[in-house]
């Protein structure tokens, strides 16, 4: 329950004082809301499809664009003095009138007219005399509404109303009378009484305890003097629930929701309305900010098993460097059984157990050495290809994981906060989590980790900070990965993937030792001690800080901090 024709009964006496004030400024903060600025009053209006209601605020809120409707208010209304403020009856309709600046002719008066009904709900300015629209937050024409158009121009007509009995007059027979002709008590009172709305409705059926028409009767008094009286359990409340959030908002306390919710009461209904649509406004845009980062790790994580799957089908389809090999020796082996011109040859395989004969493509423009050197060419190309591969199918598996791993602890988050905390590590290892407005663009996946290829092609990874540091060591790394750091001072994590378990060679070390350095407190000095050893060995201390380890088997070398040359740059797998 929020913003009811109650809660607006009980607003008017906070809005009385308003008439005789000046508007000084009109701000519109977004689409559907509006501030008034009259005298020291800021009056808060919202024609939001959940959030519709009207009530004080205590300060403007900064805006940081123009928009038109408030730019046509403060043409029609600015400097003008508000001259009357009522409420339509019980209905949620409010009225205030406006009497123009003028300093030589007599300006006709202004109407802005606030409905406050749902989906349904819109802030119009009309001309007081011919009742003709100026203006209005919403436009609705003929293909949203066959009642009534609400467009500039055309003449205002109020919402479809019942008729329905006055609260405050109704008396026990016509209650009664009332009551016997519906089987539920709680919808006899929503559909046959002015201004009740469910929640009210129902709480005079809880209140009555039984459907027994006198114990309905006085139920009603009950709730009716509670509303119109204002103390006791007439004042403003919020019903709270277990979970510490706003489940209501009312001019009375409502003991039918005491069970789950407990009531916090307020002085004034402004205050009261504020503090619910306040809370429930940012929980739901924590809830909708939730569900777009969920669903965008998700994309991501989609993205990368799909990418992953081809991969791994790529791999498969790779060609055996080893038989290439093997067959380049085998040429230089039977040099003397091959001849140029030769397009094939029949070769015993001396690398196969049982000897079988093999078949080996030749060209025949090519000389057997040449055709040798060939096959060594192709070795080569085809090993470090299919070690590119691995490395990136590796490197997929663990980025989806650890998307996994965000994706639950998004998933988890029960406060703004908590998901400012995901959004926070996430945006420390450099991924994007908020939408551009207004851009499309293609999406990039996120991209842990500083990046490059050694001279033997092995990709070397870089933390770029603690956080990153303790993702690439103790999450991203295998077992069989080299992990580097420089010896005694901070620095950077350094892994060389190895998710074929090869022998790293020298050359990929010294390179990776290099960069260790490189991105340390030792930048800048020679001879730099650095530390290598297996991921296995490496430990995070329970409760160490971030990028804290411990490490074991290792061994040092001697280096100068260095990238590697620009030709063989930073590697984008």
């Amino acid at each position: 329950m929020a913003f009811d024709s109650f809660s607006l009964y009980r607003l008017m006496d906070e809005l009385r004082p308003l008439v005789g004030e000046r508007v000084r400024a009109v701000l519109q903060p977004d689409d559907h809301e509006i501030v008034l600025r009259i005298g020291p009053y800021n009056l808060l209006i919202s024609a939001h499809p959940v959030h519709a209601r009207a009530h004080l605020i205590p300060k403007p809120p900064k805006v940081k664009e123009r928009r038109h409707f408030s730019d046509f208010l403060l043409t029609h209304l600015g400097r003008g003095t508000v001259t009357d403020i009522r409420q339509i009856g019980l209905d949620r309709i409010l009225h205030i009138e406006v009497k123009p600046a003028g300093e030589f002719l007599e300006p006709e008066p202004k109407v802005l007219i606030c409905e406050f009904m749902g989906k349904h709900s819109n802030i119009i300015l009309v001309e007081k005399s011919s009742g003709r629209i100026l203006e209005s937050i919403k436009h609705i024409d003929s293909s949203l509404s066959r009642y009534r158009e609400v467009l500039p121009g055309r003449e205002y007509i109020p919402p479809p109303s019942r008729d329905k009995l006055n609260p405050f007059e109704i008396g026990r027979e016509e209650l009664i009378e009332l009551l016997s002709s519906r089987d539920e008590v709680w919808r006899a009172i929503l559909e046959g009484v002015e201004g009740f709305s469910p929640a009210l409705a129902r709480e005079v059926e809880f209140r009555a305890g039984s459907p027994d028409p006198e114990a309905v009767w006085e139920a009603f008094r009950e709730v009716i003097e509670a509303i119109r009286e204002g103390v006791g359990d007439g004042r403003p409340c919020v019903m709270m629930g277990e979970d510490g959030r706003p489940v209501a908002v009312a001019p009375i306390r409502l003991r039918s929701l005491e069970p789950v919710a407990e009531p916090v009461f307020f002085d004034t209904m402004s205050e009261a309305l504020d503090a619910f649509h306040r809370e429930r406004i940012e929980y739901e845009r924590f809830l909708s900010s939730k569900a777009a980062l969920i669903r965008r790790l998700k994309r991501w994580r989609d993205s990368l098993a799909e990418k992953l799957k081809k991969l791994e089908e790529e791999l498969e389809k790779a060609e055996d460097y080893e038989i290439l090999r093997i067959k380049g020796e085998l040429i230089l082996a039977n040099l003397n059984r091959i001849r140029k011109g030769d397009t094939r040859a029949l070769l015993i395989n001396y690398y196969d157990p049982n000897l079988r004969m093999i078949e080996v493509e030749l060209s025949p423009e090519l000389s057997p050495a040449a055709n040798a050197q060939a096959y060594f060419k192709r070795y080569a190309k085809a090993k470090r290809a299919r070690a590119k591969l691995s490395s990136v199918i590796a490197d997929h598996k663990k980025t989806v994981e650890i998307l996994e791993e965000f994706i639950e602890r998004a998933e988890a988050a029960g406060s703004m906060e908590e998901l400012k905390r995901v959004k926070e590590e996430l945006r420390k290892e450099g991924w994007a989590v908020e939408e551009e407005k207004g851009a499309k663009r293609k999406e990039k996946e996120p991209r842990p980790f500083k990046r490059f290829v050694s001279s033997d092609g092995f990709e070397i990874l870089v933390g770029r900070n603690d956080r990153e540091n303790d993702l690439l060591t103790m999450k991203f790394a295998s077992k069989n990965d080299v992990w580097l750091h420089v010896k005694g001072m901070a620095g950077s994590h350094v892994v060389i993937r190895n998710p074929e378990n090869r022998d790293v060679p020298m050359s990929t070390l010294l390179e990776a030792a290099r960069i260790a350095a490189y991105f340390s407190k030792a930048r800048d000095s020679s001879n730099v001690p650095v530390d290598y050893t297996l991921v296995k060995y490496v430990t995070k201390p329970q409760g160490a800080k971030s990028g804290f380890v411990i490490y074991r088997n290792e061994r040092t070398i001697f280096v100068n901090p260095a990238l590697p040359p620009q030709e063989r740059g930073e590697a984008e797998l």
